[in-house]
């Protein structure tokens, strides 16, 4: 205590120089100090990790417009020892000036790290103050507190990519600084565990009909912080072919049959047959048919189209009718 005592009555002589230095991060809006409150540091660190030198701490309030000013900042030139606290000041509005150049009393103080190994401006910080000492803005008030941030999450969803309809996608998120994670879609689709980085999707029917789907990944951050990351990647859903062979038909052993199939979202198409008859060209939808001796003996061939997938789609999609063959009367 006596240490503390200390450093107070040495603030409450020598008021810290409010020009920043060169290249400093956080850059206080005052030009000159009114009535400063002293805050002092025992401990600072992010995820119990001393601050090092060149790392700052900065200390803000919320203007009239909402916008956070900085209202006091240090660079450290090394970690705090145990027993030798860090002093800074934060300066007061000063109401002879225009605008807001401090705190209003009163107000909740917010902390910020700078990490500077990382080039990283840390917004999660957390104090914890010591009971008998200020909690807020104090015109000469003093805080004494140790201070922990946290870095602020990340979150990836991942490239722009496309699926196909039939097949469940399996995302490639990431994300760092994170206690959890949660997938949304701005569609109907549905994931397996949207808790995962690597969650799979399988589109819905709206998802399928529009041709692509928003998929957002968000990180939240280690309690207490209650930053949120969110990234989003755009996936484009390619339709699966169909196939249709047409119905079933019946004709005599002496003719041939023009075939009906269809098919949709195809590269191209093929008819194979069950029998040893022939296509005019198997490659067409609406190809000829002559029935083989085999077939005609067996009274029946089983004729199959087969439409091939469009890529990313890679399953090729089959559909049978069955030519029925009536054989010619004999005398």
């Amino acid at each position: 205590m006596k240490t503390i005592q200390a450093l107070i009555m040495a603030l409450g002589l020598v008021l810290f120089s409010s020009v920043p230095l060169l290249g400093q991060h956080f850059v206080p809006v005052y030009q000159s100090l009114y009535q400063p409150m002293n805050i002092i540091l025992e401990e600072a660190t992010i995820g119990s990790v001393d601050l090092e030198a060149g790392d700052e701490i900065g200390v803000f309030d919320v203007d009239g417009s909402g916008a956070e000013i900085c209202v006091g900042a240090i660079v450290l030139t090394g970690p705090i020892i145990p027993g030798t606290p860090l002093p800074m000041v934060a300066s007061t509005d000063d109401p002879l000036t225009g605008e807001q150049d401090g705190f209003i009393d009163g107000n909740a103080i917010i902390y910020r790290i700078w990490d500077s190994s990382l080039s990283e401006e840390l917004v999660c910080a957390f104090p914890t103050y010591t009971p008998g000492f200020d909690e807020v803005y104090t015109s000469l008030g003093t805080a004494l507190l140790s201070l922990d941030g946290i870095y602020s999450p990340t979150a990836d969803a991942g490239p722009d990519d496309e699926t196909c309809s039939d097949t469940p996608y399996m995302l490639s998120g990431s994300a760092t600084n994170y206690e959890s994670v949660l997938w949304e879609t701005s569609g109907d689709g549905t994931f397996d565990d949207a808790t995962l980085l690597n969650a799979t999707y399988t589109p819905g029917s709206s998802d399928i009909s529009s041709g692509t789907v928003t998929l957002t990944l968000n990180a939240y951050a280690v309690s207490p912080c209650g930053e949120v990351a969110v990234d989003d990647m755009a996936l484009l859903i390619e339709p699966a072919p169909t196939s249709d062979a047409g119905p079933d038909v019946d004709i005599c052993e002496l003719n041939s049959h023009q075939l009906s199939g269809s098919a949709t979202n195809y590269t191209s198409v093929e008819w194979s047959t069950s029998g040893d008859g022939t296509f005019d060209d198997n490659t067409l939808h609406n190809a000829t048919y002559t029935p083989g001796p085999g077939d005609i003996s067996a009274g029946s061939a089983t004729l199959t189209l087969t439409a091939f997938a469009i890529t990313p789609c890679s399953n090729p999609v089959s559909d049978n009718m069955i030519l029925g063959i009536q054989a010619m009367p004999t005398a």
